[in-house]
């Protein structure tokens, strides 16, 4: 019995020589692992600098930019509109704050909350034309592959950008005047 046990031991472990004996023969045609020319030139080159915003000559379409323009007039409107119901629902907050749940203050704070998340809405809507106006213009920027459907995308993105951070402000008003209200039941 142990002269099959080391005869299958040696049956395993046989071609397992032959298939490492292949890596410690000569170097014959099989070529080196060490870094080439090429590579040493291409590690040392200078890395570039940081990118710089794309300046473009041309300007963006007058149409779309009409269309962007009223949208961020309609989301300031919308900003005006909140600040305003903001600083009353402030006051009611403050008033109801240790007033019981029930109470003519704790509902009158709870319905300046409600028109503020209403109020939002009217400030994501113009967002949410400038979203799909970005698709769009990137969408035929990437067609015509010119310096106006580029100059019209980054316009329209720069409009986004902006009504997307009145947007956070708001929710983070909202936010802090949830922490600050009325208790809920």
């Amino acid at each position: 019995m142990v002269n099959v046990i080391t005869c299958s031991r040696f049956a395993l472990v046989c071609p397992a020589l032959v298939v490492l004996s292949g890596c410690v023969g000569g170097t014959g045609g099989i070529p080196s692992l060490a870094q080439r020319p090429a590579e040493r030139a291409y590690a040392a080159a200078a890395l570039p600098g940081p990118a710089t915003p794309p300046r473009f000559s041309a300007q963006p379409d007058a149409r779309i930019m009409q269309r962007t323009t009223a949208l961020r007039a309609d989301a300031a409107r919308a900003d005006q509109a909140f600040s305003t119901s903001a600083g009353r629902a402030a006051r009611a907050v403050a008033t109801a704050h240790d007033a019981g749940v029930g109470s003519e203050a704790w509902a009158a704070a709870t319905i300046a909350l409600a028109t503020l998340d209403s109020l939002r809405s009217q400030t994501v809507l113009p967002l949410a034309e400038l979203d799909q106006l970005m698709a769009d213009t990137a969408l035929s920027a990437a067609a015509a592959n010119d310096a106006q459907g580029a100059a019209t995308f980054a316009a329209v993105a720069e409009a986004d950008r902006a009504v997307a951070a009145l947007l956070r402000d708001q929710d983070v008003r909202i936010a802090q005047l949830q922490r600050e209200g009325p208790n809920t039941p």
